[in-house]
């Protein structure tokens, strides 16, 4: 008898398994792991806190370049509808955030994106609070409302910051006795630039329009952040000499060193199709990219966001070689923090200060986005059973030089060729996302994968445990994230 229903419950397990559901994440409304408990981690944390409701419709935003509404609505300023109830599901929450730690945002006008949204929901000490500990100093440091702008982009024709920086982020406490000012801490930059950061690419290229970088640029960041987090007046001017690799000739540099300039997170978003070739994907250049991000910032932790569909990918062709690339960033990212998780708690690492990157994250936004092409298309009424319906585009304009994807970014069906459509809620213009509509659900993803990498010992968070590593905990954050998955 006991055979028999061991039999049962075998069989209805496997035959529920294969029952598609819509899944629903159950999610606190703070999640918040050793925030007060600076023994660990030596007390760097980041907390988010999702409130459900505002991002249901076309509401406002902070970050208004990339705000999907009425006065922008498209390359060819078209109407845009509100949000789908359909979709609504998905996206009914804002995210806010509350960190020490200091981050830095580098990549395309995508990772941009992501930046200038970072810095927009930053939850900040409550007033009363600053009053408080500032009545008892007479220089009290401040939190900016808004980012420094260190360098504009060159030719993006809207001042577009091409390095920018929000520091500190949080004040302590702890009053500096000779000048009586509050120490701060956190910082969350973002860095223009279009290709992998490589040391051969020192010394040219204005910042945006290729995959050049500046050694003063470098300086510039973190000098802003030294001044601004340092919990001392007394600045040294500890340097450090580093050998970078051009064009197979050797050149030695001087860097700052100073420990109040460094970060802790590198976020790097991965150059759309085109304005790179695939082909400066590899292993080698993210192995590199990492080393140098470690060199000149002194970054331990690492995010490579995943490359998505868009107006660059201009066949099926594109899009199957970017989902390559994009696995091989993955197993890339998994292998890099397997091996640094076991390295660590060997006899190779080294306890008296290893400043090297120990774990390696894959940010999965190009996930999110084709999940969400396809969800749109679905709803005009397009087969997605087949890739082939990315294949119907709108007529290039003179405003637009690229073919435009009528199931990405349109509200309704058109055929190929026509010259615009009314516009959805979801994807600004093809290649970047109505951040008012889903940087909530990016920011929450990222915050929760960041809580994986400082808070490794208890990454059982909601459940995201599947081995020893922390690697396990962040996949997991993508697939809560990255998915179209209802928030309840």
């Amino acid at each position: 008898l006991l055979l028999v229903l061991l039999v049962v419950v075998v069989v209805v397990v496997r035959i529920y398994n294969k029952i598609p559901v819509v899944e629903q994440i159950q999610f606190k409304e703070e999640t918040r792991l050793n925030a007060e408990d600076p023994g660990k981690n030596k007390g760097l944390f980041i907390t988010y806190h999702t409130e459900p409701g505002a991002s249901s419709s076309l509401g406002d935003s902070n970050v208004v370049p990339w705000t999907c509404d009425g006065t922008n609505a498209g390359l060819d300023d078209n109407s845009r509808v509100l949000l789908q109830p359909v979709l609504r599901s998905y996206f009914n929450f804002t995210t806010m955030i509350q960190t020490n730690l200091k981050i830095l945002v580098m990549g395309d006008s995508v990772g941009l994106q992501l930046s200038e949204y970072l810095q927009s929901v930053l939850r900040r000490p409550v007033e009363d609070n600053m009053h408080s500990i500032n009545a008892t100093t007479t220089a009290a440091t401040t939190i900016p409302s808004s980012p420094a702008v260190l360098k504009l982009a060159y030719g993006t024709g809207r001042n577009a910051p091409a390095i920018h920086v929000t520091a500190p982020l949080a004040l302590d406490e702890t009053i500096d006795k000779h000048s009586g000012s509050v120490s701060g801490s956190g910082a969350i930059a973002g860095w223009r630039l279009v290709g992998m950061f490589l040391p051969g690419s020192l010394g040219w290229a204005q910042a945006n329009w290729n995959h050049g970088w500046l050694l003063e640029d470098v300086e510039s960041l973190r000098g802003y952040v030294s001044n601004a987090t340092s919990k001392t007046l007394e600045h040294t001017t500890s340097q450090k000499n580093i050998t970078i690799v051009k064009k197979n000739r050797t050149k030695n540099v001087v860097v700052s060193s100073e420990v109040s300039g460094n970060f802790d997170v590198y976020i790097f978003r991965i150059s759309s199709p085109s304005w790179i070739p695939f082909e400066d994907v590899t292993e080698e250049t993210l192995q590199t990219t990492i080393k140098l991000a470690n060199q000149l910032f002194g970054v331990q932790v690492v995010v490579f966001v995943s490359m998505h569909y868009c107006n660059n990918v201009e066949s099926q062709q594109m899009r199957e070689e970017l989902n390559r690339r994009n696995q091989m960033v993955s197993r890339f990212s998994e292998n890099w923090t397997e091996t640094m998780y076991h390295r660590r708690n060997s006899d190779e690492w080294d306890s008296k200060g290893d400043r090297g990157v120990h774990t390696v994250y894959f940010f999965d936004q190009g996930r999110l986005n084709d999940k969400l092409m396809e969800a749109n298309a679905q709803l005009l009424g397009f087969d997605t059973t087949s890739s082939v319906y990315t294949d119907i585009k709108l007529e290039k304009t003179r405003k637009s030089s690229v073919d435009r994807t009528v199931g990405q970014i349109c509200a309704e069906k058109v055929p190929h060729g026509s010259k615009d459509c009314i516009r959805n809620a979801v994807s600004m213009d093809g290649m970047h996302m109505c951040m008012n509509i889903v940087g909530p659900r990016l920011v929450a993803g990222l915050a929760c994968q960041l809580q994986c990498a400082y808070q490794e010992e208890e990454s059982k968070i909601n459940g995201m445990i599947g081995g020893p590593s922390s690697w396990f905990c962040a996949e997991a954050c993508n697939d809560k994230y990255m998915n179209l998955t209802a928030m309840v």
